[in-house]
């Protein structure tokens, strides 16, 4: 009963938006959570979309239909990496502007910002090199991202020493139950994997379980990210400032991406041949992105969308970290939310088709 009580006071409380707009906490949170959510259902629909898009040979990526390049995952990965440093430098920038950057942001220990950084950048080398429709179907990428929702609460038990509750821990359980269902029909041809998007054989299966291992290091960026935002109570000038951390996370993301650069020349993992076809793929790349190259306005607006949708997604997720449960509520609105509206597009829309 006192629990109940706790919990419906904190609920009450009073949290002052932007304009000085003030609403519950409760209130507040569904805002976040609709944050989260369309951000990810945003990146998961756009993401293969990009890629596809921009992938040499399809007749949606130049006008001409003569460019010999074609953009590589790597690039969508560092591209939006970098992105997200600008975006978050002049939000950062105003906010010091504002006077809202405090003593609390200045001294904060700037190990746990490149650990959440690091772990970002893993799960982008992982989730976008198998994210290419050719490797692991569409609507099946929105299914396998329930895979943070287990992996969370095994992280949130082992680093934060937070004990799921049982009726938690059972939903885990039917979560990977499944997506072992779902996978089904790559692991036995006989269930239908040969008529099936995706890759074929044995890189049906390894390809889809890339992008679920890709979802580990998200799992533990969001349990630290938990811990960073819940490191300090009281007012807000004692709490790290969320701009302060989106800013220095993106910035260290991008820099462990930079490091990553040879995963791309990896022989069957990545897309390119060597150094030098690596480098003409990124200029390629990055000049498509800008309508150059001779290519249509799909890739840009695709890539824009992705990068948007994306930069909500963290916001609305750290202000769900900070003023909810924690990373394993999250994952479970997030996911659970985003792969029953990413499914119904995949399978209400025609995703075009791949041909290398």
């Amino acid at each position: 009963m006192d629990r109940t009580a706790q919990i419906t006071n904190e609920q009450r409380r009073k949290l002052t938006l932007c304009f000085g707009w003030e609403t519950t906490i409760l209130a507040a949170n569904i805002i976040f959570a609709f944050l989260a959510v369309s951000g990810q259902v945003t990146q998961n629909v756009s993401l293969p979309l990009w890629i596809d898009a921009a992938t040499g040979g399809t007749s949606n990526t130049t006008s001409n239909g003569t460019s010999p390049g074609h953009i590589v995952p790597y690039f969508v990965f560092s591209f939006a990496s970098f992105s997200f440093v600008v975006i978050f430098g002049v939000c950062l920038a105003v906010a010091f502007y504002l006077g809202r950057i405090t003593e609390t942001d200045l001294k904060f220990p700037h190990t746990l910002l490149f650990l959440v950084g690091m772990f970002d950048a893993l799960n982008g080398v992982l989730v976008v090199n198998a994210s290419s429709g050719s490797r692991t179907a569409p609507y099946l990428q929105a299914i396998l991202g329930n895979f943070t929702i287990p992996i969370t609460m095994l992280l949130r038990l082992l680093v934060l020493k937070k004990k799921p509750t049982q009726r938690k821990f059972i939903c885990s359980i039917l979560v990977l139950l499944s997506l072992f269902i779902c996978l089904l029909p790559k692991i036995i041809p006989a269930l239908g994997a040969d008529t099936a998007p995706g890759a074929k054989g044995a890189a049906g299966v390894l390809w889809p379980l890339c992008f679920m291992i890709g979802f580990v290091p998200a799992a533990a960026m969001n349990v630290i990210e938990e811990k960073v935002m819940k490191m300090t109570k009281g007012t807000r000038r004692d709490q790290i400032s969320l701009i302060w951390f989106l800013f220095w996370e993106s910035v260290y993301q991008f820099l462990c991406a930079a490091a990553l650069f040879w995963t791309d020349i990896i022989p069957g993992f990545g897309n390119s041949a060597d150094i030098h076809d690596f480098g003409e793929n990124v200029a390629f790349g990055f000049l498509c992105f800008f309508g150059g190259r001779g290519c249509t306005s799909e890739p840009g607006t695709r890539g824009t969308v992705f990068i948007l949708g994306y930069a909500v997604s963290y916001f609305g997720g750290g202000l769900l970290l900070r003023h909810a449960e924690g990373a394993t509520l999250l994952a479970l609105v997030t996911f659970s939310n985003a792969t029953n509206v990413g499914t119904c597009y995949f399978h209400a829309c025609t995703f075009p088709p791949v041909r290398r």
